[in-house]
């Protein structure tokens, strides 16, 4: 879900699922709700991204592919057509590090100069005002489950708009000067790395 206030928006999400594939589908699913918000109000002077650890066990991140996390912050921090303000951990847990050992190699200072992470909601209430949050967290937008059902309605109501977009706005890498690039150039041959082994 999202939310704005003082001319930003939010991009709230929260763990739930246990499944490593449903972990990886999730970041297409982050293409098309960014590019479907710039799509419905325009480039933002700015977004915060906050991620509720509520629930989460070490067996979620053990099922993360570093592969699949290289992927998700290159795109964050080269490719989304948002100027990131804030990336935000909220209800950390207590292998919070094993967390960050993933991310760090593939963050550039820039995003690491955003990163926040919170144990008490209070603080993170003085990055994000508490009425602009969800219902589940003392605010007055939709509870999230509500939030869930809107934008995904809406996905599926510009399902042929969004299948046009992906048509449209591919890149002819026969007319790039010089060498043609591929998803190996950038990432590493597909499955190295797959998966990380936490003690």
């Amino acid at each position: 879900m999202h939310g704005t206030f003082c001319h930003s928006e939010y991009i709230y999400t929260q763990i739930l699922c246990l499944n490593f594939q449903a972990l990886t589908d999730h970041q297409p699913l982050y293409c098309m709700v960014f590019d479907f918000w710039m799509y419905e109000d325009g480039i933002q002077p700015g977004h915060l991204i906050v991620i509720d650890l509520k629930g989460t066990s070490l067996g979620h991140v053990a099922r993360i592919g570093l592969l699949q996390m290289k992927k998700f912050l290159f795109y964050l921090q080269e490719a989304a057509a948002i100027r990131l303000i804030g990336f935000h951990f909220i209800n950390i847990v207590p292998f919070m590090d094993k967390i960050l050992a993933l991310m760090t190699p593939f963050m550039k200072k820039e995003l690491s100069t955003v990163l926040h992470m919170h144990s008490d909601l209070n603080e993170f209430y003085k990055f994000v005002p508490k009425d602009m949050l969800p219902k589940e967290y003392d605010g007055q937008v939709e509870e999230t489950s509500l939030a869930k059902e809107i934008y995904y309605k809406k996905l599926l109501d510009n399902r042929e708009e969004f299948l046009e977009f992906e048509t449209r706005h591919q890149v002819n890498e026969k007319l790039r000067p010089g060498k043609a690039k591929n998803a190996s150039d950038l990432f590493g041959i597909e499955g190295n790395f797959k998966k990380l082994d936490i003690d």
